[in-house]
């Protein structure tokens, strides 16, 4: 147990030989297993080295580990198999020079997310994945993800500690469905192009960069249009992403959209502007409008606001 949270249990076998104590050492932390053997000189310097292997370890075990508090679940989970070499002096763990092998990483939508694909979302490692530093500070040295229309080049760092955050970035093609995993609201479609940073504490970490849309599919639950052949640019600060020269095609017309969502707390908030020409719009049922519009969204997901000026050039009712 950790504070008040459980982890999972571990057992030892500990010999000494002379001023040597080797320690095999198997874990069972929720879900994970962790083996191998750790040898400890006991006297000075404490020469400490060890090798061990982990299974099905999972990123929101090592999250709860260091997060300082209890943090809302992430919309992903990641698993990962591998080996872990360590070499040091003393029992300060968190400088003990490290490397770990990777031979698997999984990372697809958390467990219970509804409307997701999960087994086309996940992704996987492209080869083993080399990490190198110490116990506290690792650094990526190699690692590509793929998945459906996705092929993602990882690096940066991730620290642990008492201090522990993650230094991150993220670059390739992304399959736009992923997503709706990070907002429920939203359905996406068609790939783009991700050029963005994971940085801040492991218990709330922000994304920053950007993500170009070419010819995407967007909807927004209880919006009766979506959006199609969008292309522009989503930059992101933290949890707010801002929509840049976004143009694209709904209701037969064509529809130039800016502004930007909040993200990350507790409800979604929403400041968005659109210009629409030429656009067909079927609500409610039994209503068909063609109009001209600039509109503006603002609000949260519980409680919004549209305002602004329609046009309507075409109106029909089909009363059945």
């Amino acid at each position: 147990v950790l504070g008040s949270r459980p982890l999972g249990s571990v057992r030892l076998r500990a010999t000494t030989t002379g001023d040597s104590l080797e320690i095999r050492p198997r874990a069972d932390l929720a879900g994970a297993t962790v083996s191998g053997i750790v040898r400890l000189g006991l006297a000075a310097p404490h020469q400490v080295e060890g090798d061990l292997q982990f299974r099905r370890l999972a990123l929101s075990t090592i999250r709860t580990w260091w997060a300082q508090k209890s943090a809302d679940p992430l919309p992903v989970e990641a698993f990962s198999e591998g080996k872990l070499a360590f070499r040091g002096q003393g029992f300060d763990a968190l400088r003990w020079q490290a490397r770990a092998d990777v031979s698997l990483l999984e990372i697809k939508p958390r467990a219970g997310a509804t409307g997701s694909r999960i087994e086309e979302l996940g992704l996987r490692n492209a080869e083993p994945i080399v990490i190198e530093g110490t116990l506290g500070d690792w650094r990526i040295s190699r690692a590509r993800l793929l998945g459906h229309d996705t092929n993602l080049e990882i690096g940066g760092k991730v620290s642990l500690g008492s201090k522990g955050r993650f230094d991150l970035r993220f670059r390739g093609g992304v399959d736009l469905a992923i997503l709706h995993d990070f907002e429920k609201d939203l359905s996406a479609a068609g790939t783009s192009e991700l050029d963005a940073e994971v940085r801040g504490p492991l218990g709330d970490p922000g994304l920053y960069g950007r993500l170009k849309l070419v010819n995407a599919s967007l909807y927004f639950s209880g919006v009766p249009n979506g959006i199609d052949k969008a292309n522009g640019t989503v930059f992101f600060d933290r949890h707010r992403a801002t929509i840049e020269s976004l143009t694209a095609q709904t209701g037969g017309g064509t529809i130039s959209l800016s502004g930007f969502l909040g993200f990350g707390g507790a409800d979604t908030v929403y400041r968005l502007q659109a210009t629409a020409n030429q656009v067909r719009v079927r609500y409610p049922e039994g209503f068909s409008t063609t109009a001209n519009a600039t509109l503006n969204l603002t609000g949260t997901a519980g409680r919004s606001l549209l305002g602004g000026t329609v046009r309507v050039s075409r109106s029909s009712i089909n009363t059945r």
